[in-house]
């Protein structure tokens, strides 16, 4: 069995440019005094980059090509015992991450291949954030970023899951129906696999609530039961009887 590799990497710039995009109230945790030192440094600096954040940016736009005010500040905060705590919890949810992630491999492949019908055996990087920011999204070339707490066991297995089907050979990231197909695969099908229950209520975007429903009671239960299963025709199969949507 040929498995998918995902290398879980922690980009020190990353994380310091995806933890200061996000403005959070006062509070005890890690997180709050890392701002605060961010404010104390260069509250300018700190606004512009929350202002010009996204993950594609700064993983594309490496720190040594950006401005030397924005370099500056960088490495301040990264020189402060806050960063350097915030960082090694992060490294924590590293090994904590990688090892489910490794737990459950063998089950879960199994479970995804017989679902979708493809190999799914590429690599992947996948960019870890701190445990306390809910992050995850597919940003291109087989590169992941993921962080946050999780809500269900076995949380991190199922989506990380959902990232490597928006992988643009697989269901891509370009529609609402191809969306609605990885929470039917992943939130809840995966999620059921490993942890047992039922799949009701379903979960996912709540946008995507209506549309997720009618695919799961109308489509999906018919399309289990075909043989050889593939999953990218039945999105195309979808995409064409719910064309009216997005």
């Amino acid at each position: 069995m040929t498995a998918p590799k995902l290398d879980f990497v922690i980009d020190q710039d990353y994380l310091v440019f995806h933890a200061l995009s996000r403005r959070i109230p006062s509070s005890s945790d890690l997180l709050f005094f890392l701002c605060r030192e961010a404010y104390r440094i260069s509250e300018s600096t700190l606004e512009l980059l929350r202002k010009n954040y996204h993950p594609k940016i700064v993983l594309n736009i490496p720190l040594k090509d950006r401005t030397t005010e924005e370099r500056d500040f960088v490495e301040k905060l990264k020189a402060t015992a806050v960063y350097q705590a915030f960082l090694q919890q992060t490294y924590d949810y590293q090994r904590t991450v990688k090892a489910e992630w490794n737990a459950n491999l063998e089950t879960s492949l199994q479970f995804m291949q017989e679902k979708t019908g493809l190999p799914l055996d590429s690599n992947y990087t996948v960019f870890l954030t701190h445990p306390s920011l809910s992050n995850g999204i597919y940003i291109g070339n087989r590169r992941i970023a993921w962080g946050g707490p999780p809500v269900f066991e076995n949380y991190n297995t199922v989506y990380l899951w959902h990232e490597v089907l928006h992988d643009d050979e697989i269901i891509g990231t370009d529609s609402d129906i191809g969306h609605a197909i990885i929470e039917s695969v992943t939130d809840n099908g995966l999620r059921v696999h490993l942890n047992g229950g039922n799949h009701e209520p379903l979960v996912g975007h709540p946008h995507l609530d209506e549309l997720r429903r009618e695919i799961f009671d109308n489509d999906w239960q018919n399309y289990l039961a075909s043989s050889p299963r593939d999953i990218l025709a039945f999105k195309v199969e979808m995409e064409e009887k719910y064309k009216k949507r997005p």
